[in-house]
């Protein structure tokens, strides 16, 4: 049995709480997902380790969550900032050290900035990273480092079945390194929601042999990345044996 991580707390059970519950749930931290009134807990409450929901969001009602040095709250209640910044003064005044507050736009950050609250601002998040996957549509994900680096996920190009690492020239053609390698996960019938959560083989040594359906994930600048987006969408010939 693996062991749990840390421990987060989400207050606010709209799409992006509920999603954030899921996906910390599968990262096997220990979850606990927090609604309001009108919030429905029923579709994620045998996916979390423990579902509440609280009558209102006043300092009364936040008494009655647990929070202790290690945990990390997650503040993101929808239709009001002002109830997200009450919620995060209140939480602030029980202890709570790690604590993040989604904001909507710019004024909402700066006002978090000045309470030394960690904000959360989905739409430069998601606009972030969606433009990097829009750079090439083979990119099934894309996560960027800086302005020039990105780690990014692609289909394994069709001609590498068969062949091993040192037999492509990954580095010394396209200048990318193989971070590693998702297995047994087929596009063709899978939800690419679901793609985070595909097991990954570890770090591949030079020896390590490409399969049917692999998805490299690769780290490299995003031009050359770019680059061999294209070299899987065109006609694709391994470089000459020595």
């Amino acid at each position: 049995m693996k062991s749990l991580k840390l421990k987060y707390t989400i207050i606010g059970m709209g799409q992006f709480g509920k999603y954030l519950c899921l996906e910390l749930s599968n990262r096997n931290n220990f979850v606990i997902a927090v609604g309001g009134p009108d919030e429905s807990l029923e579709d994620i409450q045998d996916q979390v380790n423990y579902a509440m929901t609280l009558k209102d969001f006043t300092q009364a009602s936040l008494n009655d969550l647990d929070f202790d040095q290690d945990s990390v709250v997650i503040v993101s209640i929808g239709g009001s900032f002002e109830t997200n910044l009450l919620v995060a003064f209140y939480l602030q005044q029980m202890g709570v050290k790690q604590l993040y507050v989604r904001a909507v736009n710019d004024a909402h950050q700066r006002i978090l900035q000045q309470m030394n609250i960690r904000f959360i601002n989905l739409a430069q998040i998601t606009a972030f990273q969606f433009a990097s996957q829009l750079q090439s549509p083979r990119f099934l994900r894309a996560a960027p480092m800086d302005a020039e680096h990105t780690i990014a996920e692609m289909e394994l190009p069709s001609v590498w079945i068969g062949h091993k690492l040192r037999d492509v020239e990954l580095r010394t053609k396209f200048k990318l390194n193989l971070l590693t390698i998702r297995r047994g996960f087929d596009l063709a019938t899978e939800n690419i929601i679901d793609l985070p959560l595909a097991s990954v083989i570890g770090t591949p040594d030079p020896d390590e042999e490409f399969q049917e359906k692999d998805i490299l994930v690769l780290f490299g600048r995003e031009d050359k990345l770019i680059q061999f987006a294209d070299f899987i969408s065109e006609d694709q010939t391994l470089p000459p044996q020595t």
